[in-house]
C-alpha cells in the first residue's frame, strides 16, 4: 500500500493503457508474470499492482467478492449510495458520465482493476468521503481514530502512507491527497486537516494533463 514493493506500474492484463476487460482474477494472476523493479522496501515507485493484490487478499480472507466487501464495510456505512465498483450497477446507470480520450471513439467503461481504479462515484459522495477523512473516525465509521495515524505513516522516506499520499503546504502543514486516471477520466481529492477543508475534482476527459490538480489547488487557496 506504500508503493515500496518494487512492482511495475501496470499489470500485463487489465490496465489503464490497453483496452480490454479480463476478469479481476485474470488481471491479478498476470502480476506473477512481471519482474520486480527493485528489492522490496528499497524505494518508492507508484504501482496499481500492490493495491489490486491487497484487494485480492481482502477478497480471499473474507471469502466474498471484493465488490461485496467494499459495499458492506465501506460504502454502505459511509452512506455513499452513488458509489460502486459493481460492473452490473455501473453499466445499468443511465446517468453515468461518459469519458473522453483522444484517439478513442468509445472509451472502455469497465476496468478489471477493482481495487486500484474500478470504482465509480459522484462529487457528492466523494465530498462525504473527504468529510469522513477530515473527521478521522471521531464520529464513527469503518475506521477508528488510531488507524488514521497508520494511514499517514510513510515508508522509506516516500510520500505515501497506506494508500494515500501526503504533501506539505507552504507553511509546512500536512495535507492528504490522492488522484486517479484511466480511460477518459481524471480525478483529484485533497483534504487539509489544519484548515478543515477538502476538495474533489472529477473530469470526464483524460487529455488535460494536470489541470485537475491545478484546479484543486486554486479551490483550496480560495478557501484559506
Amino acid at each position: 500500500l506504500t508503493h515500496t514493493a518494487g512492482f511495475n506500474h501496470e499489470a500485463p492484463l487489465g490496465n489503464n493503457y490497453t483496452p480490454g476487460t479480463p476478469s479481476f482474477d485474470d488481471h491479478v494472476a498476470s502480476i506473477q508474470k512481471t519482474w520486480l523493479k527493485f528489492s522490496v522496501g528499497q524505494r518508492q515507485s507508484y504501482s496499481n499492482l500492490g493495491i489490486d493484490l491487497a484487494g485480492y487478499i481482502v477478497e480471499t480472507v473474507r471469502g466474498r467478492p471484493f465488490v461485496q466487501v467494499m459495499q458492506d464495510t465501506v460504502l454502505a456505512p459511509l452512506g455513499l449510495d452513488r458509489t460502486t465498483n459493481s460492473d452490473a450497477m455501473i453499466l445499468s446507470d443511465s446517468q453515468r458520465a461518459v469519458g473522453h480520450r483522444l484517439g478513442l471513439d468509445h472509451v472502455p467503461v469497465i476496468t478489471p482493476m477493482l481495487a486500484a481504479g474500478g470504482i465509480w462515484s459522484t462529487a457528492h459522495d466523494l465530498g462525504r468521503f473527504v468529510v469522513f477523512m477530515l473527521d478521522e473516525g471521531r464520529r464513527g465509521g469503518p475506521l477508528q481514530p488510531p488507524t488514521f495515524e497508520e494511514l499517514r505513516t510513510t515508508a522509506n522516506g516516500g510520500d505515501f502512507g497506506l494508500g494515500i499520499a501526503y504533501g506539505r503546504m507552504d507553511n509546512g502543514d500536512l495535507f492528504l491527497n490522492h488522484g486517479g486516471g484511466g480511460f477518459g477520466f481524471l480525478t483529484r481529492m485533497e483534504w487539509y486537516p489544519t484548515l478543515g477543508v477538502g476538495v474533489v475534482v472529477l473530469t470526464n476527459s483524460s487529455d488535460h494533463h494536470d489541470a485537475h490538480v491545478a484546479l484543486a489547488h486554486r479551490l483550496i487557496a480560495a478557501m484559506e
